[in-house]
């Protein structure tokens, strides 16, 4: 009796030495994947997200560079999640200046950050691509603010998993989506992640673009056969002398003002659509020009960008 007594005591502890192991295994395993999830998956996470980013700043910094009109303008946010920039509302202003990515209006495809989630997007709405808005140049400060860096045209948000008090989506609010200065309605925009703020984001400054749209305008008073710099060398084997005065006239005998555009004698001509573009944002006052002596030679600047011709 004492033997079978001992025997089942033993057969109780192997019970319960299986169901420790058990637990330790189980544990384990849940250890190991929480640090999966918190390394390598949210690294994945992070790389898909950031290239996410990335494309969509490049998307609308070329957007910006190749608007005909206003080069450095941006679309209206989307509203509604169509993937079409919003028309504009009242007083000729976006209807809001944070929304999502207005993919089908930059011409991509749909981008989605590491969570699945569609991009958002704020623009400084003097940089909204409406007549309103000009003049559209370099001189124009953005109006969003970054953890206090200030000056930023554009805002593009990777919302990221859904927090605590984000239940409604999907939605169109950007409350379910972004979260505390970043879903506040104001221009104050916050990248500090917490535990109460998980978006990632990225910013186009107004150096940043004014950088690049400089180059094209630059190539745009070089010209072609048909207008600018080239056609005027082609024609009189000469480049133009300067404005002195900005009238838009070259004043013979001055070789360091800005570039010409009135098409009158000496001076440079453009197509009615580039003219406009240049005149109405007020571009050809920002560029400095200067002319060999020789008149074999010139040189453009704008924003520390310099363009030369001639030998």
């Amino acid at each position: 009796m004492m033997k079978s007594h001992h025997n089942k005591c033993n057969s109780q502890r192997g019970g319960a030495l299986i169901i420790f192991v058990l637990v330790l295994v189980l544990a384990g395993s849940a250890t190991l994947f929480s640090l999966i999830d918190g390394s390598d998956v949210k690294i994945e996470r992070d790389k898909i997200t950031a290239l996410a980013l990335s494309e969509a700043k490049a998307a609308l910094i070329g957007r910006a560079v190749s608007d005909v009109n206003h080069p450095g303008s941006l679309p209206c946010p989307d509203g509604n999640n169509d993937g079409i920039a919003d028309p504009f509302g009242v007083g000729n202003l976006c209807p809001s200046n944070i929304g999502r990515l207005p993919w089908k209006s930059l011409g991509i495809s749909t981008l989605i950050d590491g969570a699945g989630e569609s991009l958002w997007y704020a623009i400084s709405q003097n940089y909204r691509d409406h007549i309103s808005a000009e003049p559209i140049n370099s001189t124009a400060l953005g109006g969003l603010v970054v953890d206090g860096v200030a000056d930023q045209i554009a805002i593009v948000f990777a919302p990221g998993q859904p927090l605590n008090a984000q239940v409604a989506r999907p939605s169109n609010s950007v409350g379910d989506y972004l979260e505390a200065e970043n879903a506040d309605g104001d221009m104050d925009f916050n990248k500090q992640q917490s535990l109460v703020q998980n978006d990632q984001l990225i910013t186009i400054g107004r150096a940043e673009l004014a950088s690049i749209v400089s180059q094209r305008i630059l190539r745009e008073i070089r010209g072609d056969d048909t207008q600018g710099m080239q056609q005027y060398f082609n024609n009189e084997g000469a480049y133009p002398y300067a404005d002195g005065n900005a009238d838009g006239n070259a004043d013979v005998g001055v070789y360091a003002g800005t570039p010409s555009y009135q098409a009158g004698l000496y001076s440079l001509s453009f197509n009615a659509v580039t003219k406009s573009m240049l005149l109405d944002n007020g571009w050809f006052s920002l560029l400095d020009y200067s002319v060999s002596a020789t008149q074999d030679s010139a040189v453009l600047s704008i924003n520390g960008k310099n363009l030369s011709v001639g030998p």
